[in-house]
């Protein structure tokens, strides 16, 4: 009997396990990436960055219809800071993959879909940077 070849994973659903930490510690000199994929869905990506605790929130993308929106935050001086982002989709079915990355290397990874228990699809995670 022949095997039923494995669907191929989409963007969203690769790249590893969930990584759900409530704050990730940088320090000035390293590169802060964010980057939101978007799967099955035409969708509008926001992504902000605000100091804590009162600061006012920097819009850094609005971007519509891309399936991938990365970000390099900007250079990053001792404080905290509130990383949040919002994913809109008219669609019924949709998939999104949200990876934060310190120096290249994946520190946050967060996927939701339109199948899952929590579709609200917005998110946040606390930046502590050190020097």
């Amino acid at each position: 009997m022949a095997k039923k070849p494995k669907a191929k994973k989409t963007p969203c659903e690769e790249g590893g396990d969930e990584l759900l930490p409530w704050s990730i510690s940088v320090a000035t000199t390293s590169a802060v990436d964010v980057v939101v994929r978007v799967c099955f869905a035409n969708a509008r990506v926001r992504i902000w960055l605000q100091s804590d605790p009162f600061g006012q929130a920097l819009l850094l993308a609005d971007e519509t219809a891309k399936s991938e929106v990365p970000v390099r935050l900007p250079a990053l001086t001792v404080g905290r800071y509130q990383l949040f982002w919002s994913i809109q989709t008219p669609a019924e079915k949709w998939q999104t993959r949200t990876d934060v990355l310190v120096d290249r290397v994946t520190r946050f990874r967060r996927r939701k879909s339109s199948d899952g228990n929590n579709p609200v699809n917005m998110g946040t995670v606390s930046l502590t940077v050190q020097a």
